[in-house]
């Protein structure tokens, strides 16, 4: 049985914290040469006013690998936020 795969999908659900502040963070990960990557480089280069689609990175300065996208689910009206 192989382990290769070309998509997994997964959610997340973080709450408990003050009010507004819960998370529900979505997870695709695939390979970057399969439909996946296909989607991951529409998105990116698809930006929206208010729905800003960033990479992920720890610390401020290190890409997590794999390589993640972050896309806003709620309209972000503020730029600091962006």
């Amino acid at each position: 049985m192989s382990n290769d795969f070309i998509m997994k999908v997964g959610e997340s659900l973080i709450a408990g914290g003050p009010p507004g502040t819960a998370a529900e963070p979505e997870v695709v990960i695939g390979h970057l040469n399969g439909p996946f990557g296909t989607a991951f480089a529409t998105l990116i280069g698809n930006q929206i006013k208010g729905h800003t689609k960033v990479l992920a990175i720890m610390n401020t300065d290190v890409m997590v690998k794999p390589a993640t996208l972050m896309v806003s689910k709620v309209t972000v009206k503020d730029d600091k936020y962006t």
